[in-house]
């Protein structure tokens, strides 16, 4: 992502690039508190295995500047073969095997639901 800065409107123009995958999924999404204060600097850590999915700001006509949340999500591989441990199938080898859910004796719960990306951004 890469910004550019207006000093005529006095605001900040955001390009993200955004990718897909396939076989993963995305779950426990969260959604940041503010990484900046108004006029200050921006931190954002984005923890290894997470992704952002989104990003929401909130501008100040006082400050003539903005705040940021970003949504992020954990990613996880899915294999295409994984099954449930104590079923008849193979063992289950990823730790989010949607698999798994469907086993009639599984033990092992079922990943949250993927959530579709959050993405709002204000001008």
């Amino acid at each position: 992502m890469i910004s550019e800065h207006d000093d005529t409107t006095e605001d900040r123009r955001w390009k993200f690039y955004c990718c897909g995958f396939s076989n993963i999924i995305l779950h426990s999404c969260e959604l940041t508190g503010w990484t900046n204060s108004f006029d200050g600097n921006q931190y954002l850590n984005v923890p290894s295995g997470y992704v952002i999915t989104g990003v929401i700001s909130e501008h100040s006509n006082y400050y003539e500047d903005r705040r940021y949340k970003y949504n992020l999500c954990k990613v996880d591989k899915v294999c295409p073969t994984c099954t449930c441990p104590t079923c008849t199938c193979p063992k289950c080898t990823c730790p989010a095997c949607p698999a798994c859910a469907t086993c009639p004796t599984s033990t092992t719960s079922s990943p949250p639901p993927q959530r579709e990306p959050v993405i709002e951004i204000h001008d």
